[in-house]
């Protein structure tokens, strides 16, 4: 590795005004993104389906399991 390489120098530089610029536009981007995310689904209103959905799987793998026991068992 060459340290007079540009690649490397140019990395550890401090920031300046157009980096500032560009790392507060990715900021508000970001936060705008997260803020209509929520919008959509939300935890709270997530969990009642999840523990439908999972009552209805658990009750069918129940079934498929007594219909293998039974008939191994006979």
């Amino acid at each position: 590795m060459d340290p007079t390489d540009a690649r490397y120098t140019e990395s550890v530089r401090p920031f300046n005004g157009e980096d500032r610029v560009l790392l507060a536009r990715l900021d508000e981007r970001t936060r705008a993104i997260h803020d209509r995310l929520e919008q959509f689904v939300t935890k709270e209103t997530f969990r009642p389906v999840m523990l439908i959905t999972y009552g209805m799987m658990a009750s069918v793998a129940l079934g498929l399991l007594g219909a293998v026991l039974e008939k191994v068992l006979r």
